[in-house]
């Protein structure tokens, strides 16, 4: 069935041994390192830090004008960033070629792609790691290693499993369910589902519960987990290094017609509960969960927005999950698509709405904000759409990777050009 994709994989994971061979001498210097170390923590502190380069490593442009078009255009997007070592990151973006690209309907080709950079941002050739519109994501599971996960059919995800040095294993993860969201653990996966039963928008129809599956490195069950499910579908889940799990979610009826609770579940190393917490989150709106991160000391710091009005906050939870403190920040309405990064300190790296990064410490205070560097001047007319970082990566000497994608339109001549930008840059603390 995926006889096709599978050669792509291997030609893929062919090219990446290829692109480790060949690294430079310098094989550390993009080498991963622990953003949760005091020594970063420290180092982050006091200043923001400078932009070393930038690198655009895919563009789609589409002119539109009065006059219909038919000719074929190109749409790509972020997929992930994976640090294997030998001195090289790897980008992956999705890129589909249609006469409507941005209309899923309308046929066309559509492939996963990755490009290495080396340390100057230098992107290399554009490869291909799959083929066709059933992989569209690419995970780090850290130490070199990734992922690619296919879309979800009849009860099957196809997973390949790659190796720091290229080597590439098909599996086929068996999902009772279509997946909602994938959260790494280790060599494994915590795994939520979108699972919905008959007419359940209905008023008053009975809901499906949260379930949440984690799988082992071979994508063998350990165990599955069940909620009721209220109102709203956000979920939260992160393990830690023992390997207990806390899963956070909206519960119950909602209140106001924007406000529901929010619970914290621990789970033990087989998925019973073992403890529960009502978290008394209240600010500018209804509490939604969107991320949740170990520290190092066995507690979390949960992240969120606030449904209605919008605005963000944060949230420290201790090793059982209880409530600590909170704090509303500004991070834009929604922290979802923006990163947040933990540091050691229990403080957190942030990136606002337009791609700048910011410092909070472990209160949620604001130590600094930094500012992007200015932009090449357009024509008359451009506006700038979206600035959106998925990623932020520490790597060794106190400096880290931020990647993402902006978008932006600008008038030329009688037409306008819209275009999107999937980028990294590296930044330094000096």
């Amino acid at each position: 069935m995926y006889a096709s994709t599978m050669r792509g994989c291997f030609a893929f994971a062919a090219a990446l041994a290829l692109a480790l061979a060949t690294a430079a001498a310098r094989a550390e210097t993009l080498a991963p390192a622990d953003a949760r170390a005091p020594a970063f923590a420290a180092a982050t502190r006091e200043r923001a830090p400078v932009r070393v380069w930038h690198a655009e490593v895919e563009r789609d442009e589409h002119l539109s004008s009065k006059e219909r078009r038919r000719e074929p255009q190109k749409s790509v997007g972020y997929r992930g960033l994976v640090l294997p070592g030998g001195g090289r990151a790897l980008v992956a973006f999705f890129a589909r070629e249609a006469v409507d690209a941005d209309a899923p309907a309308v046929p066309g080709s559509e492939a996963l792609y990755y490009r290495a950079l080396d340390a100057e941002g230098r992107p290399g050739a554009r490869i291909a790691i799959a083929r066709g519109p059933d992989f569209d994501m690419l995970l780090d599971r850290g130490g070199g290693t990734s992922a690619v996960l296919g879309r979800w059919r009849e009860g099957t995800v196809p997973l390949f499993s790659i190796a720091a040095d290229g080597a590439a294993r098909e599996i086929a993860l068996k999902l009772p369910y279509k997946p909602l969201r994938y959260e790494t653990h280790g060599t494994g996966f915590l795994v939520w589902f979108d699972r919905k039963l008959p007419n359940e928008d209905a008023p008053g129809a009975k809901r499906a519960p949260f379930h949440l599956l984690k799988l082992d490195a071979e994508g063998r069950a350990q165990w599955s987990f069940e909620y009721p499910r209220g109102q709203y579908g956000f979920v939260a889940a992160a393990a830690r290094a023992d390997g207990f799990t806390l899963a956070v979610l909206n519960e119950g009826p909602l209140k106001g017609g924007i406000v529901q609770d929010v619970a914290a579940l621990l789970l033990d190393r087989a998925g019973r509960r073992v403890a529960k917490h009502r978290l008394d989150l209240r600010g500018n709106g209804g509490p939604v969960p969107t991320g949740l991160h170990a520290l190092n000391g066995g507690g979390f710091l949960l992240t969120g927005f606030w449904w209605g009005p919008g605005g963000n906050f944060v949230a420290w939870l201790g090793r059982d999950g209880r409530l600590l403190r909170y704090e509303s920040v500004t991070l834009g309405d929604f922290v979802e698509y923006q990163f947040v990064q933990p540091l050691g300190d229990e403080g957190f790296l942030a990136t606002n709405p337009k791609g700048a990064l910011l410092r909070f410490d472990r209160t949620g205070k604001l130590l600094w904000r930094g500012t992007r560097a200015p932009r090449p001047k357009g024509p008359e007319g451009r506006e700038e759409r979206d600035l959106s970082v998925y990623d932020l990566r520490v790597i060794s000497g106190n400096e880290l990777l931020l990647a993402g994608a902006r978008s932006w339109s600008e008038k030329v001549g009688d037409e306008y050009l819209s275009a999107t930008s999937v980028f990294v840059e590296r930044y330094r603390w000096e």
